[in-house]
């Protein structure tokens, strides 16, 4: 059994390491803890570092209690480039020079204060017939379904800062971040688990030579917990054992 009557732990989860990863990593400190149930409240992507709130033994049966709370955010946003996936793991195209003020900015995110529906990146691992939305992307099967929106409300946005990065400072930050995640060796599990890493790497080797300078790559953090600003409601919930 556990130590005492913990019922949840808030643990920092790394860019580049998967909420499994992260808890199963915090498990192994904790001797305690084999064979205890455990359950993450909300998901972080592989690119998001972040708190990661994590059900200990007994408390996994209410995970449904969790999954509403607000989460805020700090993310970077590039302009003058996009991806197929959202982020700097997608195939990257270059869109060309972008001069947007900050005043302009600031306007956009007032507009997008409130309730908004959105649709799940096609990369991402909300699951359509009990398969993986990007599985179905790598398979080239996505007319076959109907991409699955959610539901959130955004109680404040903020422009914190602007800045602008040479091509090789856009670069280097995007192949670190990529170069976190380890390599998927199994082929059972290659098909969209590995991020199609040497393609995306060539191709961001490529189109950063062309880049003009820019704002910097996406990248957010997020906090599960309580807080006195909301934000935006938190993801799925994933749960193991």
């Amino acid at each position: 059994m556990s130590k005492g009557n913990e019922r949840y732990m808030i643990l920092e989860k790394a860019v580049g390491e998967t909420p499994l990863e992260c808890a199963e990593k915090w498990r192994r400190t904790r001797p305690d803890l084999t064979g205890v149930p455990l359950a993450y409240a909300g998901r972080l992507d592989p690119m998001a570092s972040g708190q990661l709130l994590i059900l200990i033994g007994e408390e996994c049966k209410n995970q449904t209690a969790y999954h509403d709370l607000d989460k805020e955010y700090e993310f970077e946003i590039l302009f003058g480039a996009a991806s197929d996936s959202g982020d700097v793991l997608g195939m990257i195209e270059e869109g060309g020079k972008k001069n947007i003020e900050s005043e302009k900015i600031t306007e956009t995110l007032k507009s997008l204060v409130g309730q908004i529906e959105l649709p799940y990146p096609i990369f991402s691992s909300k699951t359509v017939k009990g398969k993986p939305l990007h599985t179905w992307t790598m398979e080239g099967r996505l007319n076959e379904i109907e991409i699955p929106t959610r539901k959130s409300e955004i109680y404040e946005l903020e422009l914190l800062e602007t800045r602008e990065l040479s091509r090789e400072e856009v670069a280097k930050i995007a192949m670190e971040k990529i170069e976190t995640i380890p390599p998927v060796t199994d082929l059972r599990k290659a098909l969209g688990n590995d991020f199609r890493r040497p393609e995306v790497g060539e191709k961001l080797a490529k189109l950063c030579q062309l880049f003009p300078p820019t704002k910097r790559p996406l990248h957010y953090r997020q906090n599960p917990l309580p807080l006195l600003k909301r934000h935006l409601h938190a993801h799925p919930s994933g749960n193991y054992c």
